[in-house]
């Protein structure tokens, strides 16, 4: 990537889906994309294998799926189910199996891929830009720790756990640091409500000069000569506070036709300026795998622990998830080499920090940096006039988690923190987020 032409970097992290899940079908026909996806001539030879019986890929219509998989440490080690780096990938049913609310007509869910006639969007974004085939989750662990990782490079923790978020470094701190103008734009409520020192920052601009509602974002791109240097776009999340039906950061058991409609409305501002487009990236990536199947074994990596972590560091990544990079800037095709969420860390340090992050991204040494994709070959690119996305309608988000049934981690973790963003500053979060006023002000 010829980085001097980077004028934007657009981030987007979804939640809790595999490549081979979401992107596998590339491989097979009629797309024949070289994607290391889903082939034709293994379909019936790769399968996870449960009491008996062998539950291999298949192609699912239905966009919900009704019981979220498990995915913290454990069970993703079950996933794996051997040794790095030619583990055999055969335990996602089992994993699924151990969850209280799956029923047997449920394992298959796990080893579903859908296809473009799901998935439109992705779909779109596929076919026009870049495929990055093999995109790990930083770690074999679920939500806050990859996220955290994608945020800072390291995590405090190994698991989600409810309580608040230590406040550690972030990406914020290094770009204001770097005096680099950034903001995040976001649907419901930012993912890091949930650490105490983001829930004041948010609570307390005013302003909206760092956290701003997604749908001032087209309006911005045409109207501010001075847009931020780096955006971060944020879905209304599963499983934070948000009103009923508008969740769409594709976590089950939100509907994935709602993860398209978002990532159609986010296209759509990102193409709205066609100069800030010229000079613009857009990543789309997952936060790990969510349980969901898929083929490729993940890296070796041992995470260095330079922050006093209490827990056994992490001996590999996680497990592959899909990436896009959506840019005129990036050959559009398929690009193999190897990254994970701090590759994204590794083009930020490229572009503003001397060719430097920090020494914990550093460590990351199995995986490349974004700088490292191939430039457009024609100059202009191919996509210096963006392509149209396909007309699209999402249906609405569904949860259809069991009435009575216990909150997981993550839901309580966010609800602590929208408490405590109650507690210590609700008069400012009242006048920041209207339509919970009354909320914020009992």
């Amino acid at each position: 990537m010829e980085l001097d032409k980077v004028d934007t970097v657009f981030i987007v992290m979804m939640e809790n889906r595999s490549f081979d899940h979401m992107l596998g079908y590339l491989e097979l026909s009629p797309h024949n994309r070289p994607v290391v996806g889903i082939k034709d001539a293994w379909l019936k030879n790769f399968v996870n294998r449960y009491q008996g019986q062998a539950y291999g890929p298949w192609h699912r219509s239905d966009v919900t799926i009704n019981v979220d998989p498990p995915h913290e440490r454990k069970d993703i080690d079950v996933q794996i189910g051997g040794e790095i780096p030619n583990a055999p990938m055969s335990g996602f049913v089992e994993s699924y199996a151990s969850s209280s609310e799956v029923a047997a007509s449920d394992l298959p869910n796990v080893m579903a891929y859908y296809t473009s006639a799901e998935v439109p969007i992705t779909g779109f974004l596929a076919e026009n830009f870049l495929v990055c085939d093999h995109w790990f989750a930083c770690l074999p662990a679920s939500t806050q720790p990859n996220r955290l990782m994608a945020m800072s490079g390291y995590t405090m923790r190994p698991n989600t756990h409810s309580r608040p978020l230590e406040n550690q470094d972030l990406v914020y701190d290094w770009l204001d640091a770097k005096g680099v103008s950034w903001r995040v734009y976001h649907e419901g409520f930012p993912f890091l409500l949930m650490m105490p020192k983001v829930a004041e920052r948010i609570a307390t601009d005013l302003q909206q000069r760092f956290f701003r509602s997604l749908s001032w974002l087209k309006n911005d791109l045409v109207s501010q000569p001075d847009f931020p240097s780096v955006v971060f776009i944020e879905p209304t999340y599963t499983s934070g506070p948000h009103l009923p039906g508008s969740a769409d950061d594709d976590h089950p058991t939100t509907s994935v036709a709602s993860g398209q409609g978002f990532l159609r409305r986010v296209y759509e501002a990102v193409t709205s300026n066609p100069e800030r487009w010229k000079k613009s990236i857009l990543i789309v990536t997952y936060d790990e795998n969510g349980g969901f199947f898929d083929h490729v074994s993940p890296l070796q990596f041992t995470t260095p622990q330079n922050h006093g972590e209490q827990y056994p560091p992490f001996k590999t990544t996680g497990v592959r998830v899909p990436a896009l990079i959506v840019s005129p800037l990036v050959q559009p095709g398929v690009y193999r080499g190897p990254f994970d969420h701090t590759s994204i860390l590794k083009l930020l340090g490229s572009l503003y920090g001397d060719g430097n992050y920090s020494a914990d991204v550093a460590a990351h040494t199995h995986v490349g940096s974004l700088k490292d994709l191939p430039p457009a070959a024609a100059n202009p690119g191919p996509n210096l006039v963006p392509p149209t996305a396909p007309p699209f309608s999402a249906l609405g988000a569904k949860r259809t988690r069991p009435v009575g049934s216990i909150p997981d981690p993550l839901d309580l973790a966010f609800r602590n923190g929208l408490e405590y963003m109650r507690e210590k500053f609700g008069a400012q979060a009242a006048i920041k987020f209207p339509e919970w006023s009354e909320y914020f002000t009992k």
